[in-house]
């Protein structure tokens, strides 16, 4: 069951900003760090509330600055993120913490990795967005978009509004934007996007990320257009790293989920032939809890 329950929470970081956050699953559960994919938002993790409830795993999705929420953070870097996150902790009063990234979460998840990995006890990646210098692993529309983004701002903006928001953020041409982007996705992505609540869900989420405009999510096409610049083989050999990916995935290539963990000194990689970018974190939810709970 999805979850729309959960009210939004903040914390104020050292630097004045506001970062915010849902809380899914059991709240006295096993932390789980949730960062979500593009162009989404902190509601993401509400597609799998009950099942992390179940499982016994405390799900804190948080947005990114300047998507949702959050506050816009001029300048920010990728490898940022874990200064971020720390505090979030600290502030919580959690002391050691999983983290979980999906589809663009990928990279934020591998900075905390890199960066704070005494605080961390697993870091799991699912459907991992590839970095842009694996050019073969990503759709060529998203290459070409990330490429726009680096080069204007404003021109990204535009194009998001026209070929995206546009339809979903009224009801009555959603259908639109739907029936367009089914035509996009691998047979299992498909099917998962043809349940009307899934579907209704994500398009929710996406109109939450552009709630305050459309500047932050084009910031984030700009970083995800550019090299993350994480040393992954330094990451330390202690931290087990799980990586999770479709063979359908038409979005993301599983290529891309096998060079990174190459370059990591202790990573699990796992396939799965009848899974896509989508598809994978809605059906195989409890596989991927139960590793990081």
């Amino acid at each position: 069951m999805i979850s729309e329950k959960q009210q939004p929470e903040h914390i104020i970081l050292f630097d004045g900003r506001k970062i915010f956050f849902n809380e899914y699953g059991d709240r006295e559960g096993t932390p789980v760090l949730y960062f979500h994919g593009f162009p989404n938002c902190r509601l993401e993790a509400g597609m799998i509330h009950s099942k992390a409830e179940r499982i016994g795993v405390r799900i804190i999705s948080i947005d990114r600055p300047g998507i949702g929420l959050s506050d816009f953070h001029q300048k920010r870097q990728i490898i940022d993120w874990p200064n971020d996150i720390i505090e979030l902790a600290d502030q919580l009063v959690i002391e050691k913490f999983s983290v979980l990234g999906v589809s663009a979460g990928a990279p934020y998840a591998l900075a905390c990795a890199s960066k704070c990995s005494t605080r961390i006890t697993t870091v799991g990646i699912v459907s991992a967005l590839g970095s842009i210098e694996h050019k073969y692993s990503l759709r060529k529309d998203y290459i070409i978009a990330f490429k726009i983004a680096g080069v204007s701002l404003k021109a990204f903006q535009r194009i998001l509004w026209l070929n995206r928001f546009r339809y979903i953020k009224k009801p009555d041409k959603a259908h639109i934007f739907t029936e367009k982007k089914m035509k996009e996705l691998a047979d299992c992505d498909r099917k998962i996007a043809q349940i009307q609540s899934v579907n209704d869900y994500i398009q929710k989420t996406q109109c939450e990320a552009s709630i305050r405009g459309m500047k932050g999510l084009a910031y984030e096409a700009k970083l995800l257009g550019k090299p993350w610049n994480i040393k992954l083989e330094e990451i330390s050999q202690d931290l087990d790293i799980i990586m999770w990916h479709g063979e359908n995935d038409n979005i993301s290539s599983y290529l891309a989920t096998k060079a990174i963990g190459k370059r990591i000194p202790n990573c699990c990689v796992n396939y799965y032939p009848n899974e896509g970018h989508y598809s994978l974190i809605i059906n195989k939810t409890n596989d991927i809890l139960l590793k990081l709970r």
